[in-house]
């Protein structure tokens, strides 16, 4: 007997069976004893039977009133797919309630003599004694024989379903790869423009700058020309009043010529100071525009 998950036992396995119900399922016989007084209904028990990571669950057969049985006793059956039946040989358990009994291998029979689990067979076609449990025992391993069979197609086609899952993820890996690759070619060629971007940013900047040093430059220069010709004016004025003065003496000494002839020395001197300062102005003045001009 086999302690159930967790809890104390209820249920102690006496027996467990395995015979043929049909040609696709296999009837699996549990007989026990209670433990105690407590009870639980027959109706909440369950076989699980655990293939290819999935659990399989099957509640039992209900079955007609019999004689009373003891009130230790207790049995019940379960109908199973007879390509599960490799899975219950090598271990199966039973559900009570919340409790969980792992059950012993099951001995292999013939055919269910139960009536209404073998509803739909042919009493008169099962053989007797030694024959007929060799007759089971064929028919078991054809049943197991025909699940192997089936084993392969089975995994192939799950096989086939992992390989087309497993493309489909490739492709996608692949796409994202690409997508993955566009981006950086993009962000790459971004980061190139912006630094040409920042490298005209930066020439442009400094173009500007020389440009407002030299405007400073001629700024300076324009007012340093604008005060030497303010000079140059003043200059002008006052040899041109000069001028003026010396016309007005040498008015006044051509005017004394005819009464004095002394006086004519004097005048041609004063006359020629005259063209002298005449002269000296002309140049400041050309001078002085060709300053302004410059500027």
């Amino acid at each position: 007997m086999t302690e159930p998950l967790g809890g104390q036992q209820l249920l102690g396995i006496t027996s467990v069976s395995c015979s043929a119900l049909s040609r696709d399922r296999v009837a699996v016989r549990v007989n026990g004893r209670w433990a105690g007084r407590h009870r639980i209904p027959l109706g909440r028990a369950l076989l699980v039977v655990e293939a290819e990571g999935r659990r399989h669950r099957f509640p039992m057969i209900p079955e007609a009133r019999a004689a009373r049985r003891e009130q230790t006793v207790w049995s019940a059956s379960f109908a199973v797919p007879a390509w599960l039946e490799p899975y219950v040989m090598r271990g199966a358990r039973l559900q009570l309630g919340v409790q969980s009994i792992e059950l012993p291998t099951p001995s292999v029979g013939g055919p269910s003599a139960d009536p209404e689990l073998a509803a739909g067979t042919d009493a008169s076609a099962q053989p007797a004694g030694s024959q007929g449990q060799l007759a089971a025992r064929v028919r078991q391993l054809e049943r197991s024989l025909t699940g192997a069979r089936r084993e392969p197609a089975r995994l192939n086609a799950m096989l086939a379903k992992v390989r087309a899952d497993l493309n489909a993820r490739t492709s996608q890996y692949q796409r994202l790869q690409a997508a993955y690759s566009d981006l950086r070619d993009e962000l790459d060629r971004q980061r190139s423009l912006n630094d040409r971007e920042r490298a005209r940013r930066v020439d442009v900047e400094s173009t500007v700058n020389s440009l407002m040093d030299t405007v400073a430059a001629l700024r300076v220069e324009l007012a340093e020309v604008a005060v030497s010709r303010e000079a140059a004016l003043e200059e002008v004025g006052a040899l041109r009043e000069e001028l003026g003065r010396l016309g007005a003496a040498v008015s006044a000494a051509r005017a004394e010529v005819g009464s004095e002839a002394l006086a004519l020395g004097e005048a041609e001197s004063l006359l020629a100071e005259a063209r002298s300062v005449s002269a000296r102005i002309t140049r400041r003045f050309r001078s002085s525009v060709s300053a302004g001009g410059d500027a």
